[in-house]
């Protein structure tokens, strides 16, 4: 039986379980809900409301769950569906006969795999993509759909959607939005010089990613330029533009530019 529900608990618990979001619900429970007054925690307090008529049992499972509270969660959920694909290549896929494909890995209609790309499963690579000459695509990479991996690029680990592009550099345990265009050179740093768990900033709050191998998240339409380098943890936001040359030291808001300015020095040459 459930004895209760504790929302954000400040402290450990004894013998607590944690609740992992999934319910089946009575008729009865919605009387509760409604006598509940209104706040950010309604349903928690409600519930915890409801468990006190001792009618609520639980389910215990030692099953790694998925959640989706943060942007780097979303590689938990990509982890999960490549371990379900199956090896799958559309025949209407271009495939240099130069090109390495290794482990489980799907490659959807219209792609493009240039001379010396290796892809590295698992690895999902959607319809019409591109992947430039020489480019390194393993580790469990999600590419989305019209998006391109340029030549000599390395991504590892990330989930690229759906239009994005990028050109040379490395990418790794990072989120790409959709839609994106990123310049050559571009650096996504993702482990801590001390190998300490990463902690990226959310809401003015460092929180546990419970990482130690983190890239960048960046959003939807952000541009960024040629030779730019990412902390790891670092959030760019959506519709954003990063000046090249560019170290992204700390979260990056929607809609902003954000760019190391530089002094041009210019002398007569006797």
């Amino acid at each position: 039986k459930v004895t209760g529900i504790v929302e954000k608990p400040k402290e450990i618990i004894d013998n607590a379980l944690h609740l992992i979001g999934i319910y089946l619900l009575n008729k009865h429970f919605l009387a509760t809900l409604q006598e509940t007054p209104i706040s950010h925690y309604h349903f928690e307090e409600a519930l915890n409301t409801y468990t006190k008529s001792g009618h609520v049992t639980f389910l215990e499972t030692d099953k790694k769950t998925i959640t989706l509270k943060y942007a780097w969660d979303i590689l938990d959920m990509k982890d999960y569906l490549l371990h379900n694909v199956k090896h799958s290549i559309s025949p209407k896929a271009q495939i240099s006969p130069h090109a390495i494909i290794m482990g489980t890995v799907v490659i959807e209609e219209g792609a493009k795999i240039f001379e010396g790309a290796c892809i590295k499963g698992p690895c999902y690579i959607g319809k019409n993509v591109v992947v430039g000459n020489n480019a390194l695509v393993r580790d469990k990479v999600v590419v989305e759909e019209n998006a391109v991996i340029g030549s000599y690029m390395e991504i590892k680990n990330a989930v690229m959607m759906q239009g994005s592009t990028t050109h040379t550099g490395f990418i790794g345990d990072s989120v790409i939005g959709s839609y994106s265009k990123i310049g050559a050179e571009i650096c996504t740093t993702n482990v801590r010089l001390d190998r300490q768990t990463i902690l990226p900033e959310v809401k003015d709050n460092k929180v546990s990613s419970y990482r130690t191998h983190l890239g960048v998240i960046i959003g939807d339409n952000a541009i960024i330029g040629a030779r730019v380098t990412t902390m790891p943890g670092t959030i760019i936001g959506n519709d954003s533009f990063i000046g090249p040359s560019t170290v992204v030291l700390k979260n990056v808001a929607d809609n902003t530019k954000y760019y190391t300015e530089f002094k041009n020095i210019e002398k007569e040459r006797k």
